[in-house]
């Protein structure tokens, strides 16, 4: 039988991450970028809702892992935008990118491929070279939690 209700502890972070997302593409579909501000929050929500509901343990192991995977797609699209003169991902996509992390990295990960395939897709069927990323991310967060993988 369904159980109906709140989403279990060990979700809210997933869950506020969610709703944090949903306005994060507002902003990108808006005006392609997301705000220092918003990002901010996020990342503040995904440290909070971690340690609240995982412990500082996991927010330091997912520490590390933030950290490595942040500075090798940083420094891509550093070497991206040398190379070819242009951006490929945004600076903002990488700060959306940080605070799903901080609540679980493996989601978060899973997330930007589904929604890196997500984009390409849709760049291909609408013949676009250039579409707003984090309503991909987003598509990409939520249905990893769909799939019961976005708990801490």
């Amino acid at each position: 039988e369904p159980v109906h209700g709140p989403p279990p502890a060990s979700q809210l972070p997933a869950v506020l991450m969610l709703v944090l997302l949903v306005g994060a593409s507002i902003f990108d579909m808006r005006e392609r970028r997301l705000p220092n501000a918003y990002a901010a929050v996020m990342l503040v929500v995904s440290v909070v809702a971690t340690v609240a509901c995982a412990g500082m343990e996991v927010l330091l192991a997912n520490g590390v892992t933030v950290v490595v995977i942040t500075l090798a797609l940083v420094g891509f699209e550093l070497g991206y935008r040398r190379v070819r003169g242009s951006s490929g991902m945004g600076m903002g996509d990488i700060k959306a990118l940080v605070p799903l992390m901080v609540v679980n990295p493996s989601c978060a990960l899973m997330a930007f491929a589904v929604g890196l395939l997500a984009l390409a897709l849709a760049g291909l069927l609408l013949h676009r070279r250039a579409l707003p990323f984090l309503p991909f991310l987003t598509l990409g967060w939520l249905l990893m939690g769909c799939l019961g993988t976005c708990s801490v």
